[in-house]
C-alpha cells in the first residue's frame, strides 16, 4: 500500500487529469480479514488504506479522494458489525458445547453413582468396622490404623457426594428459617476455626423470612463453604458470612475468607468434576454444592483475589 501511494503521488502529482486509482482488494480484505486472518489485521488495514487516500489526496489537492475513503469508512462499519456478531455467535456455540460437556459428566457421574455406590458402601462399612477391631487388638500399630480409618472415612465422604449427585431432583421443599441453619452451621464448624485461630463473623439482616427449601441440604451447601474458606486460611484472620434480603424475593448469603484465593485460571475449573486446588480434596465439594443450589432455582457466583481471599455468594429464591 505503501509503494501504492508513492506510485499515486508521482503519477498523479505531475499530471492534469483526475485522479483514478483503487484497489478492489482493499475492500475484500477489509471485508474478510476479520474472519479468515484476525481482528488486529483488519484494523492495520482499515487504517493504512484510509491514510493512503488522505496523504495522496493532500499531496496532489484533489477531493476524489474522499470518495474511497468514504467506501473504506462505510464497509469497515458494515465489516465491524458482522464482526461482533460473528464473535457473538461463536462465543454462544462455545458456551453451549461447554455446558453440554459438563452436563455429561455430571450425567456419567449420576449414573456411576446410582450403580455402584451403593455397592461400594458395603464392604466399606466392613473394611471400616474390621479396621477398628485390628486396631483395639494391634495397640502397637496405631498410627497405620489411624492412616486406614483416615482413607476410608476419604473413601466413604466421595460415595456420598457420588450418591447425592446421582440422585434425582427433590421437589419437598419446606419452610425454613436460614438464622438458625447458619447459627447451627457455625456451631459444627467452630471449633475447626478455633484450631486455626480464626473468628467467624455474623451479619444478618433483622427481616429474613424463611425460605422453601431442604433444609439439610442447605446446611450441607454452607458446610462445604464455610469449610473450603476455613482451609484456605492457614494463617487465622477473620472469616465472615453475611446473610441479606436484598430483593423481595430473594435471599443473598456470602462467605467470605482471608484465605490464599484462587488464581484466574484456576477460577474457572472450580466446578469441573475431580478438580481440587487442595491437597486432600475429592472435587466433588463444589459439584455437589453447585447442583443443591440449582435444584433450589439459585445461583453461586465465585469473586476471588490472589493472596486477598475469596467470596462466595449463595442467592436462593424465597418462594419456590
Amino acid at each position: 500500500m505503501i509503494l501504492t501511494a508513492l506510485s499515486d503521488i508521482i503519477l498523479f502529482s505531475s499530471e492534469s487529469g483526475e485522479y483514478a486509482s483503487g484497489n478492489a482488494a482493499e475492500l475484500i480484505l477489509i471485508l474478510f480479514s476479520p474472519l479468515f486472518i484476525n481482528k488486529c489485521f483488519y484494523w492495520v488495514v482499515t487504517i493504512v488504506s484510509i491514510s493512503r487516500y488522505f496523504i495522496v489526496g493532500l499531496l496532489i489537492h484533489s477531493m476524489v479522494v474522499v470518495i474511497p475513503i468514504a467506501l473504506i469508512i462505510i464497509f469497515s462499519v458494515i465489516t465491524y458489525i458482522l464482526l461482533n456478531r460473528f464473535n457473538s455467535y461463536i462465543y454462544a456455540l462455545t458456551s453451549a458445547n461447554e455446558e453440554l460437556r459438563h452436563k455429561e459428566k455430571l450425567t456419567f457421574i449420576g449414573q456411576m453413582a446410582t450403580s455402584i455406590g451403593h455397592e461400594i458402601r458395603n464392604p466399606l462399612a466392613s473394611l471400616k468396622g474390621f479396621t477398628q477391631l485390628q486396631k483395639e487388638k494391634y495397640v502397637q500399630d496405631q498410627k497405620y490404623f489411624s492412616i486406614m480409618e483416615q482413607e476410608i472415612e476419604r473413601i466413604d465422604l466421595i460415595v456420598n457426594d457420588l450418591l447425592l449427585l446421582g440422585k434425582p431432583k427433590n421437589t419437598q421443599f419446606q419452610k425454613s428459617c436460614l438464622k438458625e441453619i447458619i447459627f447451627y452451621v457455625i456451631s459444627i464448624t467452630k471449633q475447626q476455626a478455633n484450631e486455626k485461630n480464626i473468628s467467624l463473623s455474623v451479619e444478618m439482616d433483622e427481616s429474613i423470612p424463611l425460605i422453601e427449601c431442604v433444609e439439610n441440604q442447605i446446611k450441607q451447601v454452607c458446610i462445604n463453604l464455610i469449610k473450603n474458606g476455613l482451609d484456605s486460611m492457614d494463617n487465622g484472620g477473620m472469616f465472615k458470612i453475611l446473610l441479606k434480603h436484598e430483593l423481595k424475593n430473594e435471599i443473598s448469603i456470602s462467605f467470605i475468607d482471608q484465605g490464599c484465593g484462587i488464581n484466574q485460571s484456576e477460577l474457572n475449573k472450580l466446578f469441573t468434576p475431580f478438580y481440587t486446588t487442595k491437597g486432600d480434596g475429592t472435587g466433588l465439594g463444589l459439584i455437589v454444592t453447585k447442583k443443591i443450589i440449582e435444584d433450589h432455582q439459585g445461583e453461586i457466583k465465585i469473586e476471588s483475589e490472589l493472596n486477598r481471599g475469596t467470596q462466595v455468594e449463595v442467592i436462593l429464591p424465597v418462594v419456590q
